[in-house]
């Protein structure tokens, strides 16, 4: 079995689910999941864990998320993005570069966003999508995101280029959406790219056609080995001898490692080394107290 990252330049008409059944026919292999869902109508970076690197899917999930997306003014959409129906339209003329920038800057910082009824998002134990299949409409709670940076680059009505970099759950055809009925226009997302996601750019990604060849011919080199891919994790080090945990458990608290500054914080993950700086897994920061959850753990001879 393969055990790695791969970072995946989806093509635009693709679920995320369709890029996972396809790499697990390549590869011959079931143990395949993402690390964060790509609307089909967007392209770019789709991280696919495979084999015991299913276990840091939520790590993946966390990091940072950068964009290049094309908002288009004067319409709206039944699904917020080109992929549905025009449910209105609305003149557009009078929007003006400085009145959307204006708009903009108010969408960077902290933000309360409420998900689109198409969308993974589960109510009552049930996906957005399934329900919005079926014509019902129920009410959503606003989550928290983060807009980190949010540019226009490019205004030539009634399309504006923009690029954003943002957290975990945000909705970029909800930003469209929203911007649209703040201009008075309406707007949704005609294209999207996402152009990284952490350190994994879509500069680095490899295409299905790509992958394909390279399987061919065996496992493919463009899949980063596990430790490879948990790199940028924080690391910590045990104050124990090297040899305690090859083969015992990880440690449970952050009194079995060395000092931390600053100290890491609860829901974080850490990559575990020994005192001569072998990887020996990796552990994610549970409460107020530095327990220690176990996520995976490398095998030491």
């Amino acid at each position: 079995m393969i055990h790695g990252l791969l970072n995946l330049d989806k093509p635009q008409g693709w679920t995320s689910h369709d890029a996972v059944a396809k790499i697990r026919r390549l590869i011959d292999q079931q143990r395949v999941g993402h690390a964060g869902t790509l609307d089909p109508n967007a392209t770019g970076v789709l991280l696919l864990c495979l084999g015991k690197a299913t276990k840091l899917s939520r790590y993946f999930m966390l990091l940072e998320k950068e964009y290049h997306a094309f908002f288009r003014f004067g319409a709206v959409t039944d699904t917020q993005d080109a992929d549905g129906e025009v449910i209105e339209t609305r003149d557009a003329s009078a929007v003006t570069e400085e009145a959307l920038r204006e708009v903009i800057a108010r969408y960077t910082g902290s933000l309360l966003q409420t998900p689109p009824m198409v969308s993974a998002v589960k109510v009552g134990g049930k996906r957005l999508y399934r329900l919005a299949r079926r014509g019902k409409t129920v009410e959503r709670q606003a989550r928290p995101i983060e807009i980190r940076a949010f540019d226009l680059v490019r205004f030539e009505p009634p399309v504006a280029e923009v690029h954003i970099v943002c957290s975990k759950g945000t909705y970029v055809r909800t930003l469209a959406a929203d911007i649209g009925e703040e201009l008075g226009c309406g707007a949704y997302l005609d294209r999207l790219t996402r152009v990284r996601i952490g350190p994994y750019r879509v500069e680095n990604a490899v295409s299905i056609e790509r992958l394909a060849e390279l399987a061919a011919g065996g496992a493919p080199d463009c899949i980063l080995p596990l430790e490879t891919a948990i790199d940028a994790l924080p690391r910590g080090v045990l104050r124990a001898t090297p040899g305690r945990w090859s083969a015992a458990l990880l440690p449970r608290s952050l009194e079995a490692l060395e000092p931390f500054d600053p100290v890491p914080v609860e829901g974080q993950f850490l990559k575990i080394q020994d005192r001569i700086g072998r990887a020996v897994g990796v552990v994610e920061v549970e409460g107020e107290r530095g327990r220690l959850r176990k996520v995976l753990q490398f095998d030491r001879p």
